[in-house]
C-alpha cells in the first residue's frame, strides 16, 4: 500500500517523515520534479504533468489516499484522476481520537490571535504558519501506530469530541481557507473566526464561497455527537450574508456573534491593563482569544499576555533620523492595509501597494486615501491597475514597478515635499501635524516578486538602510 502526496511543501514534507516512520511508502506529486525519481526509502517523486501519463494506463483513477496540499486550487485538472483526496486536518484526526483543539481563522490576524492564544493556555501552537499538524503528532503521540487501512472519504462518520480534562494534547491551530476547502470530518472544540474580507477570490470563485469555506465548521459540527459541546466565537457583521445566515442559523454549536474591541471588552470584563497593551487591530486579536476561552468555559492565564510580543512583518516600527518605517509586509489584502491606515492616519503618510491582488478589489482602500491625502506608490504585478485606479480617484500616485525603485522614489518625493538638501533633516523640519511615514502595506500577496511576504519584509528593511542610511 501507498499513500498519495499532492504537493510537497512544509505540510507534507511533515506528513511523507511521520508516514515513513510507520513504513508507509509515498508517492509525491509536485512539478518542482522534472524527471521522476526514487528515493532509497521507495517513495518516488513525479510532476503533476505525469498525471496525464497515468490516466491512460488507468482511465479509472488512483483509488488510494491522497493527502493534499492546501495550497493547490481546487479546480486544478489533474484532482480528478485522484478517487480519494482528504485534507492534513482530516488524516491526523482521523488516526488519532482525543486531540483537543482550539482552531483560529479570518482574513487577517491569524498568527497574531494563535499566538496569543497559545502563550494564555501555555499550550502548542501550529497549522497554517507554523508547526505542521504530522509534527505536533510526532511530539505528542510518538509511540501511537498508524491504521491508514480505515482512511476513506470518512463523510458518514463522526467526530468524537474529548473534553479538555481528558485530551492529553491541546493544539491551538492557525487554520486557513484552504485548508478548510479540503476538510470534512475534523472539527475544532473551539473556532474562533476573525473578521472577513475580501482574500484569495480567485482561489475561491468568489466572495461567498470564501464566506462557506471559513464557515464549514460550523456545518460539519452538527453532524457531531454531541454538537453542543462546541463553541464558535462568529463575526456579526457575516450575517448579512445569506450563506453565512443559513449556516449560522442553522449550526447546533453555541455560537457567539461579536461586533468590535469594546462589545468584547465588556464581555470580557477584565483589566483594562490587559486591553491597553495593544493598540488595533491586535487588540482585537487579544479579545478575540480570551473571549473565545470564557465563552467556551476554558481556563487561561490571562496575565500572560503581558509578555506578548507582536510579530514581525505587521505593522512593524523603525525609526531612521527620526523618520518613522512601518513593514507591515504581512498585510496581504486591503482590509489589513486599511487597519493600519486608521492606526497611523496622524501621519502623512507615504504608502507603498502592489504584488499580486489575487482577484481582490482595493475599492474600500481609496476613500481613506483621497481624505487622508496619502501618496501612493505601486509596484508588482498588479502595481498598474492600483495606480490607474488611483489617478480615476485623483489619489497621488506614482508607479515604480519594484520595491527598490518605490524607496528611492519616496527618498526623492519627501525631499522636494519638506524642501530638503539631506533626509536627515527631515526631523528638524516637522512638527506633529505634519509627520511623514513611510509604510509597507502592500494590500497583496508577494508571490510575483519574493518567495514570501517575509522576503519582501526584509528588502524593505534593507532599502531603509540603504536609501535613507
Amino acid at each position: 500500500m501507498y499513500i498519495n502526496i499532492l504537493g510537497y511543501g512544509i505540510t507534507n514534507k511533515a506528513l511523507v517523515t511521520l508516514l515513513n516512520k510507520h513504513n508507509i511508502i509515498c508517492h509525491i506529486y509536485d512539478d518542482r520534479y522534472e524527471n521522476d525519481e526514487i528515493d532509497s526509502i521507495g517513495n518516488s517523486y513525479q510532476s503533476f504533468k505525469k498525471v496525464a501519463t497515468l490516466r491512460t494506463k488507468n482511465p479509472n483513477g488512483d483509488t488510494n489516499l491522497a493527502i493534499i496540499s492546501p495550497g493547490i486550487a481546487p479546480d486544478s485538472t489533474f484532482l480528478s484522476y485522484f478517487k480519494n483526496i482528504m485534507s492534513e486536518y482530516d488524516f491526523i484526526f482521523h488516526i488519532k481520537k482525543g486531540i483537543y483543539s482550539i482552531w483560529i481563522s479570518g482574513t487577517n490576524g491569524k498568527t497574531t490571535t494563535t499566538e496569543m492564544l497559545s502563550c494564555m493556555l501555555e499550550a502548542k501552537s501550529g497549522g497554517n504558519i507554523g508547526t505542521p499538524l504530522a509534527t505536533l503528532f510526532m511530539q505528542d503521540f510518538n509511540d501511537t501506530q498508524i491504521d491508514v487501512t480505515q482512511c476513506d472519504r470518512m463523510q458518514n462518520q463522526v467526530y468524537d469530541v474529548v473534553s479538555k480534562q481528558d485530551s492529553k494534547a491541546i493544539w491551538v491551530l492557525e487554520t486557513s481557507s484552504f485548508t478548510l476547502h479540503y476538510t470534512h470530518y475534523a472539527l475544532p472544540n473551539i473556532y474562533i473566526l476573525l473578521p472577513l474580507s475580501q482574500d484569495h477570490i480567485s482561489w475561491h470563485g468568489g466572495f461567498e464561497s470564501y464566506i462557506a469555506d471559513k464557515l464549514k465548521p460550523l456545518k460539519y459540527i452538527n453532524d457531531a455527537k454531541e454538537p453542543k459541546k462546541h463553541y464558535a466565537l462568529i463575526p456579526q457583521e457575516l450575517m448579512q450574508y445569506e450563506v453565512a445566515k443559513d449556516i449560522i442559523n442553522n449550526t447546533k454549536a453555541n455560537v457567539m456573534l461579536y461586533t468590535d474591541s469594546n462589545m468584547l471588552y465588556s464581555y470580557l470584563q477584565c483589566e483594562k491593563k490587559y486591553v491597553e497593551c495593544f493598540k488595533e487591530p491586535f487588540r482585537l486579536d487579544f479579545l478575540v482569544a480570551a473571549s473565545g476561552m470564557r465563552f467556551g468555559n476554558i481556563d487561561f492565564k490571562i496575565n500572560n499576555i503581558l509578555e506578548y510580543k507582536i510579530g514581525a512583518y505587521r505593522m512593524e516600527e523603525h525609526v531612521k533620523h527620526g523618520l518613522l518605517f512601518i513593514n507591515d509586509s504581512k498585510a496581504t489584502n486591503p482590509h489589513a492595509v486599511l487597519s493600519a491606515l486608521h492606526t497611523y492616519k496622524q501621519y502623512r503618510i507615504y504608502l507603498i501597494l502592489g504584488g499580486d491582488s489575487k482577484g481582490a478589489e482595493m475599492g474600500m482602500l481609496y476613500p481613506f486615501l483621497q481624505e487622508n491625502g496619502v501618496k501612493v506608490f505601486s509596484i508588482g504585478k498588479d502595481g498598474g491597475m492600483i495606480a490607474d485606479e488611483c489617478k480615476a480617484k485623483n489619489i497621488w500616485v506614482k508607479e515604480c514597478v519594484s520595491l527598490d525603485k518605490a524607496m528611492e522614489s519616496i527618498y526623492s518625493k519627501l525631499r522636494e515635499d519638506y524642501l530638503l538638501d539631506s533626509i536627515k533633516d527631515i526631523e528638524t523640519c516637522c512638527n506633529d501635524t505634519n509627520k511623514p511615514i513611510v509604510m509597507l502595506s502592500p494590500a497583496c500577496a508577494s508571490l510575483d516578486q519574493y518567495s514570501s511576504y517575509k522576503e519582501r519584509g526584509d528588502r524593505f528593511n534593507m532599502l531603509i538602510e540603504k536609501v535613507f542610511g
